[in-house]
This record gives C-alpha cells, structure tokens and sequence, in this order.
C-alpha cells in the first residue's frame, strides 16, 4: 500500500492541463514578435541612413550619383 503512495506522490500532475496558453505568451507568436520588430527596427534605421545621407549630399551640392569614379586624382 505504501508503494502505490509513493508513485502517486511521486508523479507528475498537471494542474494547468485545462488552461490553454495565452497567445501573447505562445514561443511561436514571441518568436514572430520579436522578427517583425527586428525586421522594422532594421528597415527603420536602413531608412534614416539613407535619409541622412541624401540631405547631407544635398546640403553640400553633390549629385547622388558614380560620377566621380571618372575623375582622375
């Protein structure tokens, strides 16, 4: 008798099994979160270099272009 306590004092129980995960604490839904918010924290500051690098240009009178690859030094 005190063997069969023993495994059921011993066994794992699951209190929560009922309860579904909410979506905001699913690891596939974190796991996009945190894609989509790496993915535009990226583009944003892709965006904001570029941005600062045509107002400079622009600010100085230099033309966006290649063209100086033909100039010789």
């Amino acid at each position: 008798m005190a063997a069969g306590l023993v495994q059921v004092m011993n066994s794992p129980t699951n209190l929560y099994a009922s309860k579904a995960t909410p979506f905001w604490r699913d690891e596939r839904v974190l796991q996009l979160v945190t894609q989509v918010v790496t993915l535009l924290a990226i583009l944003l500051a892709g965006g904001w270099l570029i941005r600062n690098m045509f107002v400079a240009l622009q600010l100085r009178g230099i033309p966006p272009s290649f063209s100086f690859l033909n100039l010789t030094s």
